[in-house]
């Protein structure tokens, strides 16, 4: 596979991942190697055009980091063409932490509310909810629908949202997102690179504690 790489074409990957993941996690294996093959000899237009096909898929989590931590530049996400349903949760997620472009942020959430109808179950809210509280840590403003949506059906989460855009945050958050901005414009790949860089802190900075 290695040998081709270079002329592999965005239909044959599109392809390739949708008759692969159809079949749900038993694909997972071959677009891991297909994510590791393009990683390692692919040029950043095969990178960034399997990052963009592979975050609408779910079992593509491994794939995706294996490909940011490459250097794919996570900014092409705008690119990417809206579907009809939402990005998994997991992987919405994993952009949030890897950019604090403004322009992503507002597609991952247009992307991640666009059927709030399937955010069912107390594992798809916990992800969720996550992801509202880290698009707000990076200065996001939430879509009016979204609040409307918490204000009616997760009070908590809309005051801890509401308080926390609201008031001054922590001088810790500040210095984050100051930081996150210079690491620009994949902030998991500049962290890896960062070999000194205590294991705590870059969890801080990719805004996983």
């Amino acid at each position: 596979m290695s040998h081709g790489v270079e002329q592999i074409t965005v239909p044959y990957i599109d392809m390739m991942a949708f008759s692969t993941l159809a079949n749900g996690p038993t694909g997972e294996q071959v677009i891991q190697k297909l994510a590791t093959v393009c990683a390692s000899y692919g040029g950043i237009y095969i990178r960034n055009a399997l990052f963009n096909i592979l975050t609408s898929y779910i079992y593509t989590r491994g794939s995706i980091v294996t490909l940011l931590t490459s250097g794919v530049n996570p900014e092409c996400y705008v690119n990417r063409k809206s579907l009809c349903v939402p990005i998994p949760l997991a992987n919405a997620l994993l952009l949030v932490s890897s950019t604090n472009c403004k322009a992503v942020l507002i597609k991952i959430e247009a992307d991640s509310s666009s059927d709030m109808k399937s955010i069912s179950g107390k594992q798809s809210w916990i992800e969720y909810r996550t992801l509202l509280h880290m698009l707000s840590m990076c200065g996001h403003r939430l879509q009016l629908h979204v609040m409307d949506y918490l204000h009616s059906n997760h009070a908590s989460t809309y005051i801890w949202i509401h308080e926390y855009l609201r008031n001054p945050r922590p001088l810790s958050h500040l210095c984050r997102q100051v930081i996150r901005t210079q690491l620009k414009p994949n902030i998991i790949a500049a962290t890896k690179q960062l070999y000194v860089l205590p294991e705590t802190l870059r969890k801080f900075l990719l805004l996983q504690v």
